[in-house]
């Protein structure tokens, strides 16, 4: 696959893997050496307008590790020794899966509903304090920000 550069991207080109930590240390090595290799194709463009040396500066390279695989091996430890059933792991691990997912598709809309359920109302329609703090910690606003804008803006659902 190639990258930014052999694309004919000559700004600042950030490439990012995520991993697998089993493999974390020999991939991410891989990654870097071959992305050093094609910096000797930099410059050789003649419609460059940076010189190689800054081309190379531009081309940044980082990995990570895949947090899914940290928590599924964090669990599968932890879980052994009590249960020891493969294909109990193996269901657990397809939960959260879909835990993960759907959590993404509510987070893919829930600011649409926000905007879409949101009214001003007069103090007197207000649910009580507590109700309207827990809702909008619910929905992931920082509790710090609810305690001061809840009473602020009377946001109501």
């Amino acid at each position: 696959m190639p990258n930014l550069r052999e694309l004919s991207h000559r700004g600042l080109a950030i490439h990012h893997c995520c991993l697998d930590r089993a493999a974390y240390a020999p991939l991410s090595r891989l990654i870097a050496q071959h992305h050093s290799a094609t910096k000797n194709s930099f410059g050789n463009d003649p419609d460059d307008i940076y010189p190689p040396f800054l081309l190379d500066r531009l081309n940044w390279v980082a990995s990570s590790g895949c947090a899914l695989h940290d928590a599924h091996n964090a669990l599968k430890w932890a879980a052994h020794s009590q249960f020891n059933d493969v294909d109990l792991l193996k269901d657990v691990y397809v939960s959260i899966e879909s835990l993960r997912n759907s959590y993404g598709m509510i987070m893919d809309h829930i600011g649409e509903w926000i905007a879409q359920h949101t009214d001003f109302v007069a103090d007197e329609e207000l649910p009580p304090q507590r109700d309207l703090e827990l809702l909008w910690t619910t929905l992931g606003v920082d509790p710090v920000i609810v305690e001061e804008l809840a009473p602020t803006l009377r946001l109501n659902v």
